[in-house]
């Protein structure tokens, strides 16, 4: 893994894009605690915490089937470095509704729907920048970015709240952005072949909005015939619901299972998740030509599921003692797991796209993932009052390690009617 980092960040036009993504995801990661804290403190709602991201997912629904084609007919580069300056400028409006529980939905929504073009355009950027023998390298790079961005903004987060407030972590986020425009911004991104021309939207946009519809229509298309394509997009859409469930509940998880602070939550819970996943995507880089990537998938979220089932019913029932230290270790493995399932579904995405569609492959994955993201938002805060934390993350357990055992029953099955 090593050596083909080392090649990675040798490609400057790469370098720009990952340090555009680290930027970026330590921003909306110290934003997220920010938010997080400040409402739950605020209201002691869980449900007002689901709320908020609510308000992010929306602009997933209203332009996600869209956002995918127009990354596909627009300069990428020109996407990646607007998006993040107006997203600067988003964040930055934060510091002047610190108590307007309704103006936060409203900026979120706002920052959600520059996110619905920026990412996209990301992930589709990679093969264009990459070789592809590189994939694997550089998609468990990013997806540790990513994750490595949680613990960092979320700790980050912390101690600045702590010493400066809330506003220092704003402020920092904003600067975040702007440079991560800059990165981009020499980026030699190629300019795409419009299929239809876009000046026309105003003369005829009858017709424009047909021909668009067209193209948007041609990506789902595409996906129907690739099953293992939308199978993948299954897979990572499952994998983000979850995620949201427990981002939403984090602040239970903290109280009721760890009995520590929030504050500290940043530090003691999503530190030994990175550190989890940065042993999973290390791992899935150095032996990935060993086996199939659906061997990885399937015993990775076997392996997630039953991490899940063990903190929920381990923890809680340790003496006080060493029940940071064990909750540490399992959620350590958790991180582990969650990886070496994770990257390689994105992987495959990208490798097996085809370039012409491959905005439209990711604009329909976060267009799906936020679709099917919404009902458990709703119900997730209702769940968990009903039925306790530990049963809600129970029930999470068995039900990615049901999942497991189905598709490891299957997969040579599938594999050979859509591979």
């Amino acid at each position: 893994m090593l050596s083909q980092t080392k090649k990675l960040l040798k490609n400057k036009s790469f370098l720009r894009l990952w340090i555009s993504q680290t930027l970026s995801q330590i921003t909306i990661n110290t934003i997220n605690f920010v938010l997080i804290t400040q409402i739950y403190n605020r209201t002691q709602s869980t449900f007002a915490v689901s709320m908020l991201w609510i308000f992010y997912s929306l602009p997933a629904l209203l332009i996600g089937p869209f956002s995918g084609l127009i990354i596909d007919l627009l300069p990428r580069k020109k996407i990646l470095l607007s998006t993040n300056i107006l997203q600067s400028i988003v964040v930055f409006s934060y510091l002047f509704v610190p108590n307007h529980l309704y103006l936060t939905y409203l900026i979120a929504f706002t920052y959600s729907l520059l996110n619905q073009f920026y990412l996209p355009a990301e992930t589709a950027s990679i093969p264009d920048l990459t070789p592809k023998k590189l994939l694997p390298a550089a998609n468990s790079l990013f997806f540790l970015t990513a994750q490595s961005s949680l613990a960092l903004g979320f700790i980050s987060s912390a101690i600045l709240m702590k010493i400066f407030g809330p506003q220092s972590s704003i402020l920092s986020g904003s600067i975040m952005l702007l440079l991560a425009a800059i990165s981009v911004s020499r980026l030699p991104l190629k300019k795409p072949k419009l299929t239809f021309k876009i000046q026309s939207l105003a003369s005829n946009l009858s017709k424009s909005f047909s021909d668009f519809m067209k193209e948007t229509l041609s990506g789902y298309k595409y996906l129907s015939q690739f099953k293992l394509i939308a199978i993948s997009i299954g897979i990572i859409t499952l994998f983000q619901i979850i995620t949201t469930s427990l981002t939403v509940v984090v602040p239970v998880i903290a109280q009721q299972i760890l009995n520590i602070s929030l504050y500290d939550a940043g530090i003691i819970f999503v530190l030994p998740l990175a550190v989890g996943v940065v042993s999973g995507t290390f791992l899935f880089s150095r032996h990935n030509k060993k086996e199939r990537k659906n061997r990885w998938i399937i015993r990775g979220m076997g392996l997630l599921g039953l991490s899940i089932v063990l903190f929920s019913q381990l923890i809680p029932n340790l003496p006080t003692s060493i029940r940071l230290p064990i909750s540490i270790v399992l959620v350590s493995f958790i991180g582990l797991a969650a990886s070496t399932a994770i990257v390689p579904t994105q992987t495959f995405l990208q490798e097996y796209s085809n370039t012409q569609f491959r905005g439209r492959v990711f604009g329909t994955l976060t267009f799906v993932i936020t679709l099917a993201s919404l009902p458990p938002l709703l119900l997730v805060a209702t769940t968990v009052e009903i039925i306790g934390i530990r049963l809600f993350l129970t029930l999470i357990g068995i039900l990615l390690s049901s999942l497991s055992l189905l598709a490891l029953v299957n997969a040579n099955r599938i594999i050979k009617e859509h591979g």
